[in-house]
């Protein structure tokens, strides 16, 4: 519609439809291809659309069924309306764009920018009783942001004990233009006296505070706006124009007449519709509503009462206080809208009349009219001639021709989905479902609808828990929506030759996904984010071009993002916190896993290359690798079975982040950085020695020394398997390819596929977890970091070095483990030797010696060959210098930025403990030797 420039109203009903229908058929396949090629694991048979025979029947059931047992009614009450639209819109629909001042920005329907964030003093003549006006001209002072609505007022309102204007309680006033109307002033306590003048105007026809404000002090309901947005005919010179163009013209009326007093810059927050950019207005109209107290009662106490759990905590509280607050507020279900599902209710009318049939009792609404809830106009005709004792023959039928909020459908989805009313097999096993996943921002609008709907309709919650996670924003924070062009099309980003066809294409045209920024019409630019303005600075212009490129393959984001196919975007999604309210998506997130597929597929081309050179066809299994392991693999078993815990207690509460950064960890840090590395020499050695190409268990004798290099390759394997069994769920087709990958194992043989394997279970797993061993090879791991680090501070990173480590800590002194383990630390820190001392540090040992601390009580004295102290003593010198002036900017402009104080700190400290170890050195050095 977009692209032919006209709206639904002038493409017409039948046409709308049909388009609507067709690009409802396109898109299906899109999305249903977006997510097979993301891996989703769906039953695709039982797929449902919710504008389906079936789901239409269930969403015809359920409002019948509510509306008989006297849940839903129509009545005048007010509601979010969208002129562009002509349309109620939903509170979800509806965007806050909060003003600090004057601000303009461009409106649908209103050739001009419009100017918001401004407050303006209209004088109100008093009148006496029999409607004169003063001589002396006496006047009530009223604030306004809306003086386009002053026709529409139907009091002024003061605070109670404001004693500026206690005289004037109860005394009437006269609607400035509106010289045959005067307007009582009232009191109430809804008035702020700070604000403004004191006084503010009452328009309950436009506004819910001031509705509810008419209703306690019986206030008639009035609106001068019509349905299109324009003004009525109650100021003649007005009549027809845009309701925000109409406001210039209002002023200058008032100005005129010397009404107007004063105008001053106020801060404001606007209601905008998010689809269109309109400004929201607040209508009062007959709608269907739906009775919520007796269900938004039982959904509160399912929650306090622990039936239904909601994660995170926080939100359970939130939970409570919004069900309290909507038991006061019904739920608007109608739409003026096309496409939807029709309201199923019929008004009654004589046949050969074209005036409704009026009536009063349970089938009257409050003008009278007859309505009826029912499947079709045959049904409600039958119903009508029973239920009025007529002839069908003489009545007729017309049905509603709104359509219901698409939350009304959606909250039966976990039940009508399944085939419900029908009592089907599919419902008995699948209702209620164990655990709903969906967004904090839509807790309201569909979880708590689903839950009030599902208790009253089939008496059992449609699930025992639900799990939210944050609103997915783009790198800058702000909410990804297809209206402001910056959503991510995932397909740019898994599919290579998708990725391919869209980078020849100049502009994005699927209006899935972003609009393009090029001859956008008043009503599109609205649509974007409320917050720019309407008139930009060539800063704005360009940040804007940056943001919302045309070019589908910069992405609709505006960020060069890289393929990272399918499991990397998975794991960055599934990797976000669940704790946290807004979730920042975008190349950062993306290049924290982009390499690690690389890093996984290399460390199992590393297991099968050295399984290859040690000539070993089969691993050993699991249960035979309970005697004679050495302390590197009992380690890797042990932080193996610590992943097995983590991940099986991730799953169970659906906190995948946690998963993720286990299987990080064990994979990257554990396996590849330590393992790998250390097992390296052991797979030399023996790929040397002379041995028959046969399996593990026919070595005998002094071929048995073979069989070490086996073991470390079969933990690997082991673990490695473990490892890709975890985190298949997140990474699953790298997890499927690389399972096959594997060497096998005697006894073990694959199954088709990894998800054909159990899930790793701690209980198996339990055995292999060694607090000891894992303590021991982290304190040496310590000692290879420290020697790494002295290493490299002093410039000889690849250089060989020799070390003495003077420490009291048990972990690194125990003779047991002791000689393997430091055989491992000088591998992996580049050490011809390390000799180990139980004791503290000495004065004046080793005399040409670096020193730094190595962990708890431990000290480590390298001998680096070749290193020129004073050299590296100067350059200290300027480092600490530098750090230090860091450090005092940090702390003088940055102070609240704890992180970076504390990192120049503990660098700052580093720093100094390695200039004062050289300095040592050097005095040693200059001192003669006797």
């Amino acid at each position: 519609m977009q692209t032919t420039g006209k709206n639904r109203h002038q493409l017409g009903q039948e046409e709308f439809l049909r388009a609507a229908w067709e690009w409802k058929d396109s898109k299906e396949s899109c999305i249903y291809d977006q997510l097979q090629k993301l891996g989703v694991a769906l039953d695709w048979d039982c797929s449902v659309f919710t504008m389906s025979k079936d789901m239409s029947h269930s969403v015809v059931q359920a409002f019948i069924m509510l509306h008989d047992r006297g849940l839903i009614y129509r009545k005048p009450r007010p509601v979010n309306y969208c002129p562009a639209l002509q349309s109620v819109i939903s509170d979800i629909e509806v965007d806050h764009w909060k003003v600090t001042g004057p601000t303009e920005t461009v409106i649908p329907g209103h050739d001009e920018p419009v100017m918001f964030g401004q407050m303006f003093d209209v004088a109100y003549p008093l009148v006496f009783p029999d409607g004169s006006t003063p001589s002396s001209g006496e006047h009530i002072v009223v604030s306004t942001t809306r003086p386009e609505t002053i026709p529409a007022d139907t009091a002024i309102m003061v605070h109670p004990q404001d004693h500026r204007y206690k005289h004037l309680i109860g005394k009437k006033a006269q609607i400035p233009c509106r010289p045959d109307r005067s307007i009582p002033i009232i009191a109430d306590a809804a008035v702020d006296p700070a604000i403004g003048t004191g006084a503010v105007k009452v328009t309950p026809g436009l506004s819910a505070v001031d509705y509810a404000v008419g209703q306690r002090h019986h206030l008639p309901v009035m609106s001068n706006i019509l349905r299109d947005g324009t003004l009525d005919s109650s100021v003649p010179s007005l009549q027809g124009l845009p309701r925000l163009s109409a406001r210039g013209a209002m002023l200058s009326l008032l100005e005129e007449r010397g009404l107007l007093r004063a105008v001053r810059p106020h801060a404001q927050t606007v209601p905008r519709c998010s689809r269109t950019g309109d400004v929201v207005e607040t209508l009062v109209q007959k709608q269907w509503f739906v009775r919520v107290r007796e269900m938004a009662e039982r959904s509160c106490r399912a929650v306090e009462n622990g039936d239904l759990l909601i994660d995170p905590p926080s939100q359970r509280n939130v939970w409570t206080t919004w069900m309290k607050q909507t038991q006061h507020e019904d739920w608007c279900i109608s739409r003026q809208i096309w496409w939807g599902h029709r309201v199923p209710m019929y008004r009654i009318r004589h046949a050969a009349d074209t005036e409704p049939l009026k009536g009063a009792g349970p089938l009257a609404d409050d003008d009278g009219e007859v309505w009826l809830a029912a499947e079709s106009e045959t049904q409600a005709l039958d119903k009508a001639a029973e239920m009025l004792g007529r002839s069908a023959e003489l009545l007729r039928a017309e049905q509603d021709p709104d359509v219901l909020d698409t939350w009304f459908s959606s909250a039966l989805f976990p039940f009508a989905s399944l085939g419900w009313p029908w009592q089907s097999a599919r419902l008995s096993r699948y209702y209620p479902t164990s655990v709903l996943v969906t967004g904090q921002d839509i807790l309201f609008f569909w979880v708590a609808r689903m839950v009030m709907l599902g208790t009253e309709l089939t008496g059992q919650l449609p699930f025992k828990r639900v799990q939210l996670h944050g609103l997915i924003c783009d790198s800058k924070g702000v909410k990804m929506s297809k209206s402001r062009g910056n959503v991510i099309d995932p397909m740019i980003l898994i599919d290579s030759e998708y990725r391919a066809a869209a980078s020849k294409s100049s502009h994005n045209t699927d209006p899935l996904y972003s609009h393009s920024s090029q001859n956008k019409s008043s009503t599109e630019l609205s649509s974007q984010d409320p917050s720019s303005p309407a008139k930009s600075s060539p800063k704005q212009a360009e940040d804007k071009k940056s943001d919302h490129p045309t070019n589908v393959a910069s992405n609709t984001t505006g960020l060069d993002l890289p393929f990272v196919g399918p499991d990397v975007l998975r794991m960055a999604l599934l990797s976000t916190s669940l704790f946290s309210d807004h979730v920042q998506f975008g190349p950062k997130e993306l290049d924290s896993f982009s390499k690690l597929p690389n890093k996984m597929w290399q460390s199992v081309k590393f297991l099968r290359m050295s399984c290859d050179r040690i000539k070993c066809r089969e691993l050993l299994p699991l249960h035979k690798l309970t005697q004679d392991l050495g302390v590197m693999e009992r380690w890797l078993l042990h932080h193996t079975g610590s992943l097995v815990s983590t991940a099986d207690g991730a799953l169970r509460s659906c906190n995948t982040a946690l998963l993720i950064t286990a299987f990080t960890t064990l994979w990257k840090s554990v396996l590849c950085d330590v393992f790998l590395e250390a097992v390296k020499p052991c797979i030399d050695v023996h790929s040397s020695l002379e041995v028959p190409d046969c399996a593990v268990e026919s070595l005998k004798g002094p071929e048995m020394q073979y069989g070490d290099a086996v073991t470390s390759m079969s933990v690997m394997a082991h673990c490695m398997t473990t490892a890709l069994l975890c985190i298949a769920p997140v990474m699953p087709h790298l997890a499927e390819e690389l399972y096959h990958c594997m060497p096998t194992v005697a006894g073990s043989p694959k199954k088709p596929s990894i998800f054909a394997e159990a899930y790793p279970q701690h209980a198996m797993w339990h055995q292999w977890e060694d607090i000891s061993v894992a303590r021991q090879v982290d304190a040496w791991l310590e000692v290879v970091a420290a020697a790494r680090s002295l290493k490299a501070a002093h410039g000889a990173a690849q250089k060989r070095a020799s070390g003495v480590l003077y420490s009291e800590c048990p972990h690194l002194t125990a003779a047991q483990r002791g000689t393997e383990l430091s055989s491992v630390a000088c591998h992996l820190a580049q050490l011809s030797a390390i000799e180990i001392i139980y004791g503290k540090n000495p004065e004046g040992c080793v005399q040409a010696s670096l020193v730094t601390p190595a962990g708890e009580n431990s000290v480590l004295h390298l001998n680096i060959p070749g290193v020129d102290v004073e050299q590296q003593a100067a350059r200290l010198e300027k480092r600490l210098a530098k750090l230090a002036r860091q450090l005092s900017v940090a702390k003088k402009y940055e102070w609240s930025n704890t992180e970076k104080i504390n990192k120049l700190s503990n660098e700052l400290q580093h720093t100094q403990r390695l200039k004062e170890s050289l300095q040592e050195l050097i005095l040693r050095q200059r001192r003669p030797t006797s």
